[in-house]
């Protein structure tokens, strides 16, 4: 119940935000630029398929900051644990919000 609450926070965080721009970009390009991994969250097969039922593991969402920007990326878990290199550079898997 609570990661399913963690989800919910989440999505509402990383929607458009009045005054603020989103951007979709990959977990690679955002480190490249200096972005920093201030957080990670392992969300339980459970609790993604509960969000989005066709999921079949796991995920992470990382949270990444570089200066009053924040980013943050949804990941399969085990694409994120073999540090699998498309999973890196995948333009789609992360929202940033710049001031």
């Amino acid at each position: 119940m609570t990661l399913s609450l963690l989800i919910a926070a989440v999505s509402v965080f990383i929607a458009p935000i009045a005054g603020m721009a989103a951007d979709l970009t990959s977990v690679q390009a955002l480190l490249k630029q200096g972005y920093e991994i201030k957080g990670t969250v392992f969300l339980p097969l459970p609790d993604v398929k509960a969000q989005w039922a066709d999921a079949v593991a796991g995920s992470m969402l990382l949270t990444l900051q570089k200066e009053q920007s924040v980013a943050v990326c949804e990941l399969n878990w085990a694409n994120w644990s073999s540090l699998a290199q498309a999973t890196l550079e995948n333009a789609e898997l992360c929202r940033v919000l710049k001031p």
